[in-house]
């Protein structure tokens, strides 16, 4: 068959919602983009968020991204459409990357998995639908032959992200303008324009667990079943870390700047959806040197915004985010008490948060924190510990945002893994039917609460929120009453 155009997509969650959902464009779908149109095939980039989804006509593949559990639902009755209207549907995404096998026996609808970075097999998967190659050959496709769920190995090339930007932005359907108005409604309204700009990849925090086991911690540091290194118990990231250059950064900025004629004196937010800025403390160094020898970049005003492990945030750190014009920091707390930050392997304390948040205060630098509800050893005393902690920043004066979640099971990570070991049905699912699977695993885990205890927090947590809320894995009465842009 000849490829001509695909069609990529974006599924929102069906359960809640992020406080970021729709303001950002889905990076990962345009990188895939690129390398189709390096290839001389037609990529178009539609984003649930933003528009209702209609499958095109002249699509000859529709690619669907799970990049949360939570959008699993959704990516699915997506693919139903698909398939309906005739086309070869591929799921992607972190959901997908960790249940290909599940996916590919329960879902007829799908006809390709593409384990972890898409960019090169959807590339080399066009060829062998074309005839240039065999399925066979496509690294990281997971596929049905005859009857047998075939998965093939991983690629072996080395990723380079610098190889896919700058984003064709061009490629969204919806326009990149919805993104600058989102932004502007929802995260700040003294902001004129917003991008996402990596900085660097996945979380240095995984390196430093590799090897350690801490006696009495039921936390798995190396997974059972892969021997993948696990770090904190909630999270699925598995690619290896590291930093871009500064120059490919700002070289990666100043294009954007100049495709879509932003004004000199324009307000600019800076995403960089990076995990763990902390252990990169050489690159943000390396920015401020960069910055302060670059002739345009006073010519805007930029602000940025990371994520940080609280216990990686150090003086020299939080001077050097300063320096660049960070406004906010993503701190994960997830939890308060020290007892179960242990239990779950964070690699934090409550000594930790309290230095982050001083450090944060020093600088001007606002927080946007993380609250995780249901981890384990989670008891009611933990729950208000949380919930007070909260209301302290909140009087504090440094809070830009508290985003609020229930602990929802994620296929990939060490709780999934765990939970699995206790209820072997789970094993067998893709989709994963939220609070029952919340409710096996407080039953395990964290017995002393039950999930109307955890609402009932995540609920009072997301009410100190004084900026944009999330209610991850839930619908907070926030959430039910404004649901648009």
């Amino acid at each position: 068959m000849a490829v001509k155009k695909v069609q990529l997509i974006c599924a929102t969650a069906n359960v809640g919602r992020g406080a970021n959902d729709g303001v950002y464009y889905p990076a990962g779908l345009l990188t895939i983009a690129n390398a189709l149109q390096s290839e001389d095939v037609e990529a178009v980039v539609d984003d649930q968020h933003h528009s209702e989804i209609v499958i095109r006509n002249d699509a000859d593949i529709v690619g669907i991204q799970t990049s949360s559990t939570l959008c699993h639902k959704n990516a699915l009755e997506i693919a139903q459409a698909a398939k309906n209207a005739g086309k070869l549907v591929v799921l992607g995404g972190p959901h997908a990357t960790a249940l290909p096998g599940q996916i590919l026996r329960n879902r007829p609808e799908i006809d390709f998995v593409i384990r972890g970075k898409g960019e090169q097999p959807l590339v080399e998967l066009v060829h062998a639908l074309e005839g240039k190659g065999s399925l066979g050959s496509v690294p990281s496709l997971s596929w049905r032959k005859k009857e047998q769920v075939v998965h093939n190995p991983g690629d072996s090339k080395v990723w380079r992200y610098d190889k896919y930007v700058p984003l064709p932005l061009e490629t969204l359907s919806c326009g990149v303008g919805r993104y600058w108005e989102a932004y502007h409604k929802v995260i700040n309204p003294q902001t004129d324009y917003s991008f996402l700009i990596f900085t660097h990849f996945v979380c240095g925090f995984r390196e430093r667990r590799v090897g350690r086991i801490e006696p009495g911690n039921p936390f798995p540091v190396r997974s059972e079943l892969t021997g993948e290194p696990k770090f904190c118990s909630f999270c699925a990231l598995q690619d290896v870390a590291g930093p871009r250059l500064s120059k490919d950064i700002l070289a990666e900025l100043r294009a954007y700047l100049d495709t879509w004629n932003i004004p000199k004196g324009s307000r600019v937010a800076l995403k960089c959806y990076g995990d763990n800025i902390g252990p990169q403390g050489k690159l943000v160094a390396d920015l401020v040197r960069k910055i302060g020898g670059c002739a345009w970049w006073n010519d805007y005003h930029f602000s940025w915004t990371f994520y940080c492990q609280s216990s990686y945030l150090s003086k020299k750190l939080a001077e050097d985010l300063a320096r660049i014009g960070t406004d906010c920091l993503f701190i994960g707390f997830d939890s308060i008490n020290d007892e179960v930050q242990r239990l779950n392997a964070l690699g934090t304390s409550r000594l930790t948060h309290n230095k982050a948040v001083e450090l944060c205060k020093r600088h001007g630098i606002r927080i946007q924190a993380a609250s995780v509800l249901g981890l384990i050893g989670e008891n009611p005393d933990s729950l208000e510990e949380n919930y007070q902690y909260y209301r302290g920043l909140l009087e504090e004066g440094v809070l830009e945002r508290i985003n609020s979640a229930i602990l929802f099971i994620i296929p990939g990570t060490a709780a999934y893994e765990m939970l699995v070991g206790r209820e072997v049905w789970i094993g067998n699912l893709d989709l994963l039917p939220t609070d029952k699977i919340r409710e096996a695993w407080i039953k395990h885990f964290c017995p002393h609460v039950n999930l109307e205890l955890l609402r009932e927090y995540a609920e009072k947590i997301d009410d100190l929120s004084p900026g944009p809320h999330a209610s991850m894995g839930y619908e907070s009465s926030r959430f039910k009453s404004r649901k648009t842009f």
